[in-house]
């Protein structure tokens, strides 16, 4: 048999779907293999996908069940016999249940492309009219709405690891957290990271007002700006944050508080960070400044 031959009869057997994802190789290889991740976005649209074993190796095994929007559930058994992140991924798939017949040969390759990935899903059945069967159940069609989903699911991964996400329970009143947070004077004991030093600070606590403010830190002198989006007393304040600097973006940072008897919960969320890198630095940062926080509040 010629190669062109056998190309022919490799390719009357197979189905490729393929999809340019928003997301570099190594975060799309995750979410395509970790149970916590493929439990929100496996098949089409209107399943849903439940993982009872799961060993990401060559020789390892995923047996899963999906659950489609008739209530039908479908047993599924992967072997994977090539795992090769984040570039390569091979496994064999059939159904989990006595007697399947039902069975084929699976690749999926991640082309990285810098800030995005090319993902390449390429299912070869023992048959050409295994193929064409699977076909006309919509094989295709799902495989496309699967990516589609994939792609959706790494937009909420990459959203929430651009953000700040901080709890902190405070010995102390909601109101007095509230006027730590509102009143010039208390700000200022607090509102810059342990190694950091306050050279200035403006704000006028409405929405619409102004909040500026520069710190020194280790000799190098920062600034940002900003204006109140929010403001709902003694519960709730919200602003925009933007460092003085080239190519950084505006952000957003909401402050909750929540009454825990004689105690106050605080939450603190920032989201529009440009990496998940920044949103570790600044993590790190208003931590720190809530410590000062809670150390302040105790002299008081």
């Amino acid at each position: 048999m010629s190669t062109h031959t056998a190309a022919a009869s490799l390719s009357s057997r197979q189905i490729t779907v393929s999809r340019v994802l928003a997301a570099p190789a190594a975060l799309v290889f995750e979410a395509f293999t970790d149970p916590a991740h493929v439990s929100n976005w496996w098949g089409p649209h209107g399943f849903r996908t439940t993982t009872s074993e799961h060993d990401l190796r060559p020789g390892g095994i995923w047996r899963f069940v999906m659950h489609g929007p008739d209530g039908i559930d479908y047993p599924n058994l992967v072997r994977y016999t090539e795992v090769d992140p984040p570039r390569r991924l091979a496994y064999k798939q059939s159904g989990d249940r006595p007697n399947e017949k039902v069975s084929f040969d699976a690749e999926v390759t991640f082309e990285d492309l810098g800030q995005s990935t090319r993902v390449t899903l390429c299912l070869t059945l023992p048959t050409p009219e295994q193929r064409d069967g699977a076909v006309a159940f919509g094989a295709i069609d799902g495989g496309t709405q699967t990516l589609q989903r994939l792609g959706a699911r790494l937009t909420s991964i990459v959203a929430a690891r651009q953000q700040v996400s901080l709890s902190r329970r405070f010995n102390a009143p909601q109101g007095l957290i509230w006027r730590a947070l509102t009143e010039k004077d208390m700000l200022a004991r607090w509102f810059v990271p342990m190694e950091c030093e306050l050279v200035t600070q403006e704000m006028d606590v409405h929405v619409g007002g102004r909040l500026h403010e520069t710190m020194r830190c280790q000799g190098t002198t920062h600034t940002f700006t900003g204006r109140f989006t929010a403001i709902e007393p003694k519960s709730r304040i919200a602003f925009t944050h933007r460092w003085d600097e080239p190519g950084s973006p505006e952000t957003e940072v909401a402050i909750e508080l929540h009454a825990a008897g004689l105690q106050t919960d605080l939450t603190l969320v920032q989201t529009g960070l440009a990496s998940p890198e920044s949103a570790q630095s600044h993590a790190g940062g208003w931590a720190s400044c809530l410590t000062r926080l809670d150390a302040k509040l105790a002299t008081l």
